[in-house]
């Protein structure tokens, strides 16, 4: 797909004998408003085994992998992310008609000024008790571990507004209701960018 791409913007750019060229600027905005988007190499994978058990009905959350502060620079070059699992929840449950109780989420925190204590960053506007966005469920009631894979957060997701330089990003291991807990065994935070031809 990238080297299709790739020589898409070329032939745009030199032009045909039946087209002329097109300018440089003008193909960079015509893939940007296509939301033409290939891997970053920044990448964050755990292999540390979570489980966040909840005993009450308020939502328990467990801090599972964090990214290091994203700077100016990586925050204007990376336009997507997306979650990646392998987890499950207590592996039973008297109602799975109810739906599932466990999640995965991510969300932002932020050094408090004159501290080394990060906090999280409340959704604005500021939702319930929701640190953060939901990236996905866990399979209901299964034993087994499940490989899965969270909401692709493009370009236009709301995450990209509320993220500020020196911030970083977290997994956490969500579950809800009493006797429910969430089990991770692995996670990889994927990054994405926008395509800009190497070459046109």
């Amino acid at each position: 797909m990238f080297l299709t791409w790739h020589e898409l913007a070329r032939t745009l750019t030199r032009g045909t004998a039946e087209r002329p060229a097109l300018p440089a600027e003008l193909v960079l905005s015509v893939f940007t408003f296509a939301g033409c988007l290939v891997p970053d190499a920044l990448r964050f994978e755990t292999y540390t085994i979570i489980n966040s058990y909840c005993d009450s009905f308020d939502p328990a959350r467990k801090l599972w992998m964090a990214t290091e502060p994203l700077d100016a620079a990586t925050l204007s070059r990376i336009t997507g992310l997306q979650l990646h699992t392998i987890g499950h929840d207590q592996g039973w449950a008297d109602e799975i008609d109810l739906g599932p109780r466990t999640w995965f989420e991510i969300s932002i925190q932020r050094l408090n000024p004159g501290s080394s204590e990060w906090k999280h960053v409340h959704r604005v506007p500021k939702r319930e008790s929701e640190y953060g966005w939901i990236s996905h469920y866990n399979v209901v009631a299964q034993r087994r571990s499940h490989a899965l894979s969270g909401l692709f957060f493009g370009p236009d997701h709301e995450i990209w507004t509320e993220l500020h330089p020196g911030d970083r990003l977290v997994v956490n291991a969500c579950a809800r209701e009493p006797a429910w807990s969430c089990t991770g065994m692995s996670a990889r935070l994927d990054f994405w960018r926008r395509f800009e031809p190497s070459y046109m």
